[in-house]
């Protein structure tokens, strides 16, 4: 059945291609070893968190197509929070309760983001990335990375056509750290 809704709409079935592309950015070592985002479930969903809010905030540039793209996207993100939690033993009762925490933490998250973003101001990301991502409030190194990330990604994101979105044929840049930061005060 899964297999004829997806070959109903091609934009649903590549946006499904584009929440693996997504992941897999999200997985990448540095932000664990460099960065210092804790390596747990919490830490691998804020991080995932981040590219899909990073390209959930490009589709928001166009129009009905990319609005459609965009719940699609968002679907396959949560359908995956779903099996997840089901494969790390969650119950069925309170799948619900758990996936609507999840998306409520994506969308606080996502908001914040947002406004720094489009103010431009580094600083208010890292402080955004520090609460959600590290716990703190005190802004670690690896908050500072991640938030350069976060804004070199956004330009790049902004720079892709459309078209490219829709295709999947886009990629996320490499995230690096300044050499002059060591990984033990990046955590």
């Amino acid at each position: 059945m899964i297999f004829r809704a997806l070959r109903k709409d091609p934009d649903k079935r590549v946006a499904n291609e584009v929440y693996f592309m997504v992941a897999e950015a999200s997985r990448r070592e540095p932000f664990f070893v460099d960065a210092g985002a804790p390596d747990n479930v919490e830490g691998r969903f804020e991080v995932l968190s981040i590219h899909m809010f990073l390209v959930l905030r490009r589709l928001k540039q166009d129009g009905d197509r990319a609005r459609r793209f965009s719940q699609y996207l968002f679907d396959a993100f949560f359908n995956s929070m779903d099996d997840a939690l089901r494969e790390l033993g969650v119950g069925d009762m309170s799948i619900g309760k758990r996936i609507r925490n999840m998306a409520e933490a994506f969308y606080g998250r996502t908001g914040a983001y947002d406004e720094a973003l489009e103010k431009g101001d580094a600083e208010l990301l890292s402080a955004a990335i520090a609460r959600n991502i590290y716990g703190v409030e005190d802004i670690p190194a690896g908050a500072n990375e991640i938030a350069r990330y976060m804004m070199k990604t956004d330009q790049v994101l902004k720079e892709t056509g459309i078209d490219d979105i829709f295709k999947g044929a886009f990629a996320f840049p490499p995230i690096q750290m300044d050499p002059t930061t060591d990984a033990a005060s990046a955590k």
